[in-house]
């Protein structure tokens, strides 16, 4: 940041441009004044000094009319003031009026108006001596309300009584108005210089210059507490006169819409200087407006000056095209050891250029709040490059032999805008050097706001200053920032950071080292301030960064982003630092770190890029959450938290409701560690994506819970999930709710080396399929106890050399429990629980949906004894019958039946015996084939087709002891019984 602290010595104007275009070399004459006798102005001609008196008085108004008027080089023309409101002189001639000596009022405090519509010069000696206000016009005539005009014809003047009110311009060939003035025009009350250059009028009066365009050619103007107002119109309309008995000047313009403007130009160091006690305007009303080659317009609060109730008068630029500002400065400021309110900037244009170095500054050195700084280009771009700073800042200034101290609030910024390029190390910037709270920073775009090539746009609190910062507020179409550009809402001073939002209907990209960040900085005591993010998608890649952290006295802020479609972090910077988001509390800081926030449709980070959150001092870390449908962490693509001192490492909540896939390493990791040393680095083995809440070692702090909930979830190529700690403080626990998991190369790590902790649990999936050397451990080293492993899924499958462990040195092994339907494991793949030198965990199969005891009918309690169900006499007859009791009858599959009493019912699947029908049974049982001729015919329709075998429902002994199974069932009243016995011979029955 660039303060302009206007110097003592005055500017050394030089201008080798002369008039040669409007001045007639002719013009030389004895007479450079000459009345046109239409007003009774004495003396009628005047070639030298002359005090003009006379005139037509008409109530408080004196008329003079010229054919030609000019004040030659060293001359001074004063008109008489009989106590007059107004003197009003008009050139009716066809030359315009060159003012090269002093040109004033005598013996009283008239305005002074001079209407000439060819034009009006005021060369480089050119002074003003009255103590009134002063309008210079090219207007082709004054109106006077509903009494009429002053013209510029040589005609009779009407009664004319009142107070003009308008400047009449009928647009055709309209004169311009040059000032090149830079005569000494005595002491710069301000005090900002010795002696002031240029002309002058009265302070607290209005210098009023109305063309065609206006030209300031190294000229210079002093209205001290007064009123300075530029402007013309080129087509045919009025400017009103308001008058107005105020400290900010008797008189000012009013230009009307739709009519087009005229041109206002400042150059080679010209300037409008109006600072004093109190009070003090500019104004300037253009088509275009160019300030450029060192011009300054400076208002506020002159040094030494004011009180508590002094306010300082506004600087309002008003372009109806275009303005630029090239190598110059606007400045509204209360200077050194003064007192009071500064005033505001306001910019209304179609298009705004701020370039070369050039400021807008709201600026408060003493006692007082600093203005505001408004910008409204609702329908063009604004263009800040070059070096250039449009900022409002409270600054202390102290010396060995000076000190001011400033006391006051600084001003807001606020921008509204089609497009806006911020860029070649250009500021926007509210800040504070002293004592008081900083602006907030407001700015709309329409479009696309891009800041590029190290600029900023900064809320800073500074080392020194006491007081909070203020916000900044972006809502743009899209935002841009690039090659180390950044937003920065910091403190190094006393008090709270303020916070950045932003919204955006499409897309946020960072790239190139750039960052959004809210910092408490070494020494600084107070809070850092929140980042929020609102858009459709963002990116940060090439070393960007959304940054909160923690080097001071404070607590870090939170970094919220709420992102629509999706958010991407991809590689690392020319530092060798990663793309990511980070919220530390930094070695040496007091104060817990902030949390970061993520929702969004598609979560991606990649090569290296880095969520992070740690904690480095005794304060905690933050705490990590991303809410996603779609989450990928490729190539080294990480998301940590970290402990690396006594504070306790954050907690990293990831749901993806679809997809969540860690995948890879970063393949240049180890290029860029060589490169450039200690590069953030959460995990070992370095480079591999995955989550990390670790405990780094020699912290004593509690590593941070891991908690994952995915529909599908990868972990593969290398990539982890890792809730370790390497140090004294005990680790984090990892629970993952998915309902498909796949490991393949990839591991779930929870190793510590104290204590108990450091637990897996895999809750409720469908699948989990471990392979190529995949691995779930909760490892323990030294005399800790390994963790815990907990795994509910369906179905398990370890292969390819893929272990769970949750093994010990000295201390008890883990315990691990499986709850499944069904485990299917390879020989080299192992789940273990065992200890070195202490006690094994155990190793649990739970299987929940499966009843051992399903479809297994109950045994008696006691054996049955064959003698007892075997008849002795087989064929024992009651009723002539075989008894019931000598029958043993043992059907169904292997011949069991359900129970000793029952026969087994139809099983489904048995395919039924195949019935004979060529079987024939004799009387005694013996058992027959039926033979039947078959044709050619038939028998070749046999080796084609085969009768379906169905189940034996009967059984017949022949006389040869063969035995036959039938598919007929016989009743044993039949003559033919299916199954009778050799000595029971044949039954009969009667019916």
């Amino acid at each position: 940041m660039n303060i302009v602290k206007f110097p003592v010595n005055g500017f050394h104007i030089f201008s080798n441009i002369m008039f040669g275009l409007f001045v007639n070399s002719q013009m030389a004459t004895a007479q450079s004044i000459q009345t046109d006798g239409t007003t009774p102005t004495q003396p009628a001609n005047c070639s030298s000094d002359c005090i003009i008196k006379g005139g037509l008085q008409q109530g408080e108004n004196l008329f003079h009319s010229f054919k030609r008027f000019n004040v030659d080089a060293g001359a001074t023309v004063l008109f008489q003031d009989p106590e007059v409101t107004n003197i009003l002189s008009r050139i009716t001639g066809n030359e315009l009026s060159e003012i090269l000596g002093t040109l004033g009022v005598s013996g009283g405090d008239a305005n002074l108006f001079l209407l000439n519509p060819k034009g009006i010069i005021f060369g480089q000696d050119s002074s003003l001596d009255l103590n009134g206000s002063f309008l210079a016009t090219t207007a082709n005539a004054i109106r006077f309300g509903e009494q009429g005009l002053l013209d510029t014809a040589p005609d009779e003047i009407p009664l004319l009584t009142i107070n003009p009110s308008a400047l009449s311009f009928a647009g055709v060939n309209q004169g311009m108005i040059r000032n090149e003035s830079i005569a000494p025009s005595g002491a710069d009350i301000s005090g900002i210089e010795e002696t002031a250059l240029g002309l002058r009028i009265s302070n607290g009066k209005s210098f009023l210059l109305a063309g065609g365009d206006v030209i300031f050619n190294g000229g210079r103007v002093n209205a001290f507490g007064g009123r300075v107002e530029l402007g013309g119109l080129s087509e045919a309309g009025e400017v009103q006169l308001d008058f107005a008995d105020t400290n900010q000047g008797d008189i000012s313009l009013s230009f009307p819409d739709q009519i087009q403007r005229a041109n206002v130009s400042l150059f080679n160091k010209a300037l409008i200087n109006v600072p004093a006690n109190d009070g003090g305007d500019i104004a300037i009303n253009a088509n275009n407006i160019d300030i450029t080659e060192g011009s300054i317009l400076r208002a506020g609060i002159g040094i030494g000056l004011g009180n508590a109730d002094s306010q300082a008068g506004n600087i309002a630029l008003n372009a109806d095209n275009k303005l630029e500002i090239t190598n110059s400065v606007v400045a509204n400021q209360i200077s050194e050891q003064a007192k009071g309110n500064g005033g505001d900037i306001n910019i209304s244009s179609d298009s705004l250029f701020v370039s070369n170095k050039s400021v807008l500054q709201a600026l408060s050195l003493g006692m007082g709040d600093a203005g505001d700084i408004k910008i409204e280009v609702p329908n063009g771009l604004v263009k800040i490059n070059n070096n250039s700073q449009v900022f409002t800042v409270i600054e202390s200034i102290r010396t060995d032999d000076f000190e001011s101290i400033a006391i006051g609030d600084g001003g807001d910024i606020k921008i509204i805008a089609q497009e806006i390029l911020l860029e070649d190390s250009s500021f926007i910037d509210a800040s504070s050097l002293g004592q008081g709270n900083t602006g907030n920073i407001d700015i709309f775009v329409e479009a696309d706001l891009v800041i590029n090539s190290n600029s900023r746009i900064l809320s800073v609190i500074n080392p020194g200053a006491i007081g909070n910062g203020g916000n900044i507020n972006l809502e743009a179409n899209t935002v841009s920032l690039q090659n180390s550009s950044f937003i920065d809402a910091s403190s190094l001073g006393q008090g709270n950071a303020g916070n950045i939002e932003i919204f955006l209907e499409e897309g946020l990209v960072i790239a190139s080292n750039s960052a959004i960040q809210s910092v408490i900085n070494p020494e600084a005591i107070g809070d850092a301030g929140n980042i929020n993010i609102e858009a459709s998608d963002i990116s940060l890649n090439s070393g960007s960064q959304l940054v909160s952290n923690v080097f001071g006295r404070g607590k870090g802020g939170n970094i919220s982003l709420n992102i629509s479609d999706s958010v991407n972090i991809v590689g690392f910077g020319t530092d060798g630092f990663s793309s990511g988001i980070f919220t530390t509390t930094e070695e040496g800081g007091e104060g817990q770190a902030g949390g970061v926030t993520v929702n969004t449709d598609s979560f991606q980070i990649a090569d290296g890029g880095l969520v992070s959150s740690q904690t480095i001092n005794e304060s905690n870390g933050g705490s990590i959450s991303i809410n996603a449908n779609n989450f990928a962490a490729i190539d080294g693509g990480q998301i940590a938290t970290s402990a690396a001192s006594s504070g306790d490492a954050g907690n990293i909540n990831i749901q993806a409701s679809e997809n969540l896939l860690l995948s890879g390493s970063e393949t240049n990791f180890a290029n860029r560690l060589a490169e450039f040393g200690d590069v953030i680095v959460i995990n070992e083995p370095p480079g591999n994506s995955g989550f990390f809440a670790n405990v780094r070692a020699d912290a004593s702090g509690a590593g941070g819970n891991v908690k994952v909930a995915a529909g599908q979830l990868d972990i593969v190529d290398g990539a982890e999930i890792d809730v370790s700690a390497a140090g004294t403080g005990v680790a984090g626990s990892l629970t993952i709710d998915a309902q498909d998991i796949t490991l393949d190369k990839g591991s779930l790590n929870a190793e510590t080396r104290v204590g108990n902790q450091g637990n897996i649990s895999l809750n409720n999936a469908d699948t989990l399929l471990l392979r190529n050397n995949s691995q779930i451990t909760t490892n323990a080293s030294a005399s800790a106890t390994g963790g815990n492993i907990t795994i509910s899924a369906q179905g398990i499958a370890a292969l390819d050399n893929s272990d769970i462990t949750a093994n010990a040195v000295r201390g008890q092994g883990g315990n691990i429990q499986i709850t499944t339907q069904g485990i299917f494991s390879e020989p080299d793949s192992e789940i273990t629980a065992a200890s070195e030198l202490g006690i094994d965990g155990t190793v649990t199969f739970n299987t929940p949906d499966v009843d051992p005891a399903s479809g297994i009918y109950k045994l008696p309690d006691v054996p049955i004894d064959a003698e007892n169900i075997l008849a002795q006499d087989l064929c024992k007859l009651e009723d002539e019958k075989i008894a019931k009791g000598s029958s043993f009858i043992i059907t169904g599959r292997g011949g069991l039946t359900p129970t000793s009493a029952d026969s087994l019912g139809d099983v489904d699947g048995v395919v039924n015996w195949a019935n004979r029908e060529d079987l024939q049974v004799s009387q005694n049982g013996a058992v027959g084939i039926r033979q039947r001729e078959v044709n050619n015919s038939e028998k070749d329709s046999a080796d084609k087709s085969y009768s379906d075998i169905q189940q034996s429902q009967g059984l017949v002994v022949a006389t040869d002891g063969s035995a036959w199974l039938t598919t007929n069932a016989y009743s044993t009243a039949s003559n033919n019984s299916g199954i009778i016995h050799p000595d029971c011979g044949t039954l009969k029955s009667e019916k």
